[in-house]
């Protein structure tokens, strides 16, 4: 029997609370991604901010920050999309929608999405051709619309299926890139393809 979009979403979630050795697997998809080419030469990067058992990005802003190498953008929920604003450090970040950690306006105005060079995507389940199924609000699908970045998700292993191709929608926008922390799978826009262990 084919799961639904909604079931598999149930499905995933479940399987990602039960990850154990959250933080160290976390460290290493952040090491990976630190090993592609398009992400080391970047220069403008927005990140979300994990919350609850998603990969950790709330480590992997904070040691972007420290370094000093690349501009830090951060997503805030307006109405039914996404603002980013720069942040230079973490302790910009307050609990906003869904109580997640989100940038303050204070003395700040939105930045243009087009300046961004990658985009990291949140996601409960990708699969081996780069689409993903998200939390079910269509933020980032309606975002990464409007934007020309390099499309980055992040996932544990146990979040990476064959295809998705019998739930996904026209409204789903694929990633160029998905990082484990065992694999990088390199789909569109890339120069290469498959699998790199």
């Amino acid at each position: 029997m084919t799961l639904t979009k909604n079931e598999l979403r149930r499905k995933y979630l479940e399987l990602r609370k039960c990850i154990e050795k959250h933080e160290e697997k976390s460290k290493e998809v952040y090491s990976n991604l630190c090993k592609i080419e398009e992400y080391i030469e970047s220069k403008r990067v927005m990140y979300y901010v994990s919350f609850d058992s998603e990969v950790d990005t709330q480590y992997m802003i904070k040691e972007e920050l420290r370094k000093r190498e690349k501009k830090i953008y951060v997503p805030k929920v307006k109405g039914s999309g996404l603002q980013i604003f720069e942040i230079k450090d973490f302790s910009e970040l307050k609990p906003g929608f869904r109580n997640i950690l989100e940038p303050t306006e204070e003395n700040k105005a939105p930045e243009d999405p087009e300046k961004i060079d990658i985009v990291i995507v949140p996601g409960v389940v990708f699969d081996l051709h780069g689409f993903r199924i998200g939390y079910g609000g269509g933020y980032y699908d309606r975002f990464l619309r409007r934007v020309s970045a390099f499309k980055i998700g992040l996932a544990f292993d146990i979040q990476v299926v064959n295809s998705l191709s019998g739930v996904i929608s026209p409204d789903d926008e694929k990633i160029d890139i998905l990082v484990s922390e065992s694999a990088v799978y390199f789909f569109t826009r890339s120069h290469r393809k498959g699998v790199e262990n």
